[in-house]
């Protein structure tokens, strides 16, 4: 009962149920991604149930030492901190005082990135999430202001 090309089709493809499965087959290999397990036994269909379950069979089976699983996870890890950054750069301009926010945003969604140092980026998909984040809720601030 081994993973098929299918199954690694349906793991590394783009959307959000894969990206559960990568966060959780994370979780399994000890980087710091939380385990959506009970979210995929509850959403999934039954085949992508039965992916997971050959996924998890197939973990247990070669004891983290399979090296193909190993860079999904990896892959699933910065999807998650990608995924934060977007959720740090909401949460930062919903603390922010609303007069200042309208006044500042435009300049704040770059200049408060901490993903952007100086001229450099540590890492360009978490600085752009951060934007994105942050300019979700400018805007909607923005449009709720007129």
């Amino acid at each position: 009962m081994s993973l098929s090309a299918q199954d690694f089709k349906l793991i590394e493809s783009d959307y959000a149920y894969a990206r559960k499965i990568r966060f959780t087959l994370a979780h399994l290999f000890g980087l710091r991604a939380p385990s959506r397990l009970p979210e995929l036994l509850m959403q999934g269909t039954e085949t992508e149930i039965e992916v997971v379950l050959r996924l998890l069979r197939a973990f247990a089976l070669t004891k983290n030492r399979n090296q193909r699983l190993r860079e999904i996870a990896e892959r699933g890890l910065h999807e998650y901190a990608v995924e934060q950054a977007f959720e740090e750069g909401r949460e930062f301009a919903l603390k922010q005082p609303l007069q200042m926010l309208q006044a500042e945003g435009l300049n704040w969604r770059y200049s408060k990135n901490p993903y952007r140092v100086g001229s450099e980026q540590a890492d360009a998909a978490k600085a752009d999430a951060w934007t994105d984040g942050f300019k979700a809720y400018f805007d909607v601030v923005c449009v709720e202001s007129w």
